[in-house]
């Protein structure tokens, strides 16, 4: 197996109860070995965590107070309304910093995922030349994105305009974490005269070089096409596979965990083989 030689941390922030498929994406996890997942979360952790998966007791109040402290503007999250912190994906990396020291890339991700070998798809040359390395085409993805964890990078999310505005609206879900942000991107490689009137009174601003070239996970169109044919995506042996056989870096079954259907997760830390399916995740 190729050795990454990057120290990378993959940041989630979780309140709550964990999913019951939480034992899935813990065997996934396990075997990536040169990734860190660090978990800021309230939940009780899981026995026999694999060494790569650490979790740090914090709540709720511990969130706020750290992102209004680091972020310079008053934070209140509502309780009826975590996934508000979607909102704040891109700025774990000023949130966290006093935790990040040692990682030369961080990231965030989702845990509705099973984890192929990230650094299949992953190659070396990309953190070599990639500020921000995303898994979605031309977008900036919620559930997967890493960031060089130097403090120029860490703060270009919060150079968005309006951005400490939308952080404290409690209420909506703003979609900063995407589409936002990736707006933001492109806009900033644009040469339009709004961008050349911007630069005159601010100066050129750092343009992060983005890795945004591949879709390397599962999409809401391929589970809807597995629900209506009856298929199943894999994991074996380390690996997820797509219906068609095709390798992907993970699998994000965010449509199908949805279903009424999906109650099922009845795997161990020694299956090397199981399937993701509308019934949840199981060995057949």
């Amino acid at each position: 197996m190729t050795s990454f030689k990057y120290n990378i941390a993959l940041i989630v922030t979780y309140f709550g109860e964990l999913p019951f498929w939480f034992p899935a994406f813990q065997l996934s996890c396990s075997y990536n070995y040169n990734i860190q997942w660090i978990f800021f979360s309230d939940a009780q952790p899981p026995l026999n965590l694999p060494k790569n998966i650490t979790f740090i007791k914090f709540s709720i109040n511990d969130f706020c107070q750290l992102a209004s402290k680091k972020l310079c503007v008053n934070i209140q999250l509502s309780e009826n309304f975590l996934y508000k912190i979607c909102d704040f994906k891109p700025a774990f990396g000023i949130i966290y910093e006093d935790y990040l020291h040692c990682y030369d890339f961080w990231g965030h991700c989702d845990v509705d995922i099973i984890w192929g070998q990230i650094n299949n798809h992953i190659k070396p040359n990309i953190f070599e030349k990639y500020d921000i390395i995303t898994s979605r085409e031309e977008r900036i993805s919620g559930h997967f994105c890493l960031y060089r964890n130097e403090r120029k990078i860490n703060r270009i999310f919060l150079e968005m305009p309006w951005i400490n505005k939308f952080l404290q609206k409690i209420d909506s879900y703003e979609h900063l974490d995407e589409e936002c942000f990736t707006n933001y991107l492109h806009w900033l490689k644009c040469p339009t005269s709004l961008s050349r009137i911007k630069r005159f009174f601010i100066g050129q601003p750092f343009i992060p070089i983005v890795y945004w070239d591949k879709v390397l996970t599962t999409s809401g169109k391929h589970q809807r096409d597995l629900i209506e044919n009856k298929k199943k995506f894999i994991y074996k042996k380390q690996k997820v596979y797509h219906v068609d056989g095709t390798e992907m870096m993970y699998l994000h079954f965010h449509v199908l965990k949805k279903l009424p259907t999906f109650k099922k997760c009845d795997i161990s830390c020694n299956d090397t083989t199981f399937y993701v399916s509308d019934y949840g995740i199981s060995r057949e």
